[in-house]
């Protein structure tokens, strides 16, 4: 069965959090439009895959979950980015 076709929500940024051995560990983050508080609760979204597999931005973000509530969303990749 192929994976669900979602989209990613729109304004995303990228953050290299840290490097380790060389390697840029990235995290996506989004931002709800029309905010005007400074403070918000977070929603960290995990793709799974073990580490080994997937990527942070195959499809799988819950687009639902980004737009039921006002919330800085993010999306954390591998520490290993390569497949077995």
């Amino acid at each position: 069965m192929p994976p669900p076709k979602t989209q990613l929500p729109e304004g995303g940024k990228t953050l290299v959090y840290s490097t380790v051995d060389g390697h840029d560990i990235k995290l996506d983050y989004y931002l709800p439009r029309n905010t005007t508080s400074g403070h918000l609760p977070a929603i960290i979204y995990y793709h799974g895959g073990g580490m080994t597999a997937g990527s942070r931005r195959d499809g799988h973000f819950p687009t639902w979950l980004y737009g039921a509530r006002p919330s800085l969303s993010s999306s954390i990749p591998p520490i290993n980015s390569t497949n077995p």
